[in-house]
């Protein structure tokens, strides 16, 4: 869930707690789960908010920063192999 738009919450349903809250950036509200649950995309989430970061999980390391952008990503998707 996003919480304003200044940082993300997870949640996590197996444990049935709140998780880490990640920041983002001023469109952060598309993100998507890799196949293996392992890495979340969060589109808008750099400070420009049309760049992604992903984060590993469940630790919520910052792994990198995808940009390229012109404006924001309308949706984040992998693909079934794991690639966005």
């Amino acid at each position: 869930r996003v919480m304003g738009t200044t940082e993300l919450e997870s949640f996590d349903r197996e444990t049935s707690r709140w998780g880490p809250r990640l920041p983002c950036g001023p469109t952060g509200d598309l993100a998507g789960w890799n196949p293996a649950g392992t890495l979340l995309a969060l589109g808008g989430g750099d400070a420009s908010g049309t760049g992604a970061i992903l984060w590993s999980w469940p630790d919520a390391r910052p792994v990198t920063t995808l940009r390229g952008h012109q404006y924001p990503a309308p949706v984040v998707r992998w693909s079934a192999d794991g690639r966005l």
